[in-house]
């Protein structure tokens, strides 16, 4: 007798699935822990940023997820980040302080390119959120501050 409660799978988990269609799935191993992931067509999700990155249980399992429009080369560091990031929601600069520890990994030959996407990537996060109807303003600060660590870089 299975005793455990279907997962619960939200409106946009059902999206990511079905923007998975026919795209990359697999795992990837950061830091000695494996995760699930799941490249998604961002023409079948319905208002994703563009570049867009996340890392949750919007498909009944913690799983991260990306667009096939990042470049494959930058997946694994751009899952770092996340994987490095949601743990400390909340803390001060836990976003910023998760991009520092990624720029560390990034080979030298890739990182101006790899820079270059993120903040393609937070530029379009931070149009996304501030187009919410209600922003979330803790997420808009951590993400700009981001921003503009990486104009630096």
């Amino acid at each position: 007798m299975d005793t455990d409660p279907k997962p619960k799978i939200t409106e946009f988990g059902e999206q990511l699935i079905a923007a998975n269609d026919g795209q990359e799935t697999g795992e990837v191993t950061l830091e000695g822990v494996t995760y699930p992931y799941r490249v998604c067509d961002p023409a079948k999700m319905k208002n994703a940023p563009k570049l867009f990155v996340g890392f949750g249980t919007h498909t009944g399992r913690k799983e991260l997820f990306i667009s096939s429009e990042v470049d494959p080369r930058f997946r694994t560091y751009v899952f770092l980040h996340e994987v490095n990031c949601l743990p400390h929601v909340g803390e001060p600069h836990h976003c910023s302080n998760a991009e520092k520890h990624v720029l560390d990994h990034v080979p030298h030959p890739d990182k101006l390119d790899y820079i270059d996407l993120r903040k393609q990537m937070f530029e379009n996060l931070i149009v996304y959120l501030s187009g919410q109807k209600t922003p979330p303003e803790a997420f808009l600060r951590e993400t700009r501050e981001t921003l503009e660590f990486l104009k630096t870089q």
